[in-house]
């Protein structure tokens, strides 16, 4: 990240919605920031999943056995009204920076902008 001059990294914290309690099986998209040791900040997106908008895609193929295992567990009616997180991921020994960032970055993409000007 320094080498290139970034200062955080906007991801997906899941493979989807928030999982089930208990069914999670895959850390990937968390574990990697932890294994660098780089601080990241979870927050959820504002957007929640609605059946309306979000039906299974029946022509969906997976690409491995894991994305399978975790594509088979979506029902929309399930998973109604779950929210869809993001994470913000900063530079190593940048805590500080990345919570507040995070907390920018919340405001921002849940349509709080006149949350932040006080802190601009």
């Amino acid at each position: 990240m320094k080498s290139r001059g970034v200062d955080f990294i906007l991801c997906p914290v899941y493979v989807g919605a928030a999982a089930v309690m208990g069914e999670s099986q895959y850390w990937n998209y968390t574990a990697i920031w932890n294994i660098l040791d780089y601080p990241g900040v979870v927050f959820p997106s504002g957007l929640v999943v609605d059946p309306a908008l979000d039906p299974v895609d029946g022509g969906y193929r997976p690409r491995s056995e894991v994305d399978a295992r975790e594509w088979v567990k979506y029902r929309p009616e399930r998973y109604e009204g779950a929210p869809i997180g993001l994470q913000l991921v900063g530079k190593h020994f940048k805590d500080e920076e990345t919570l507040a960032a995070a907390g920018l970055v919340s405001d921002i993409v849940q349509g709080r902008a006149e949350d932040i000007k006080p802190r601009l």
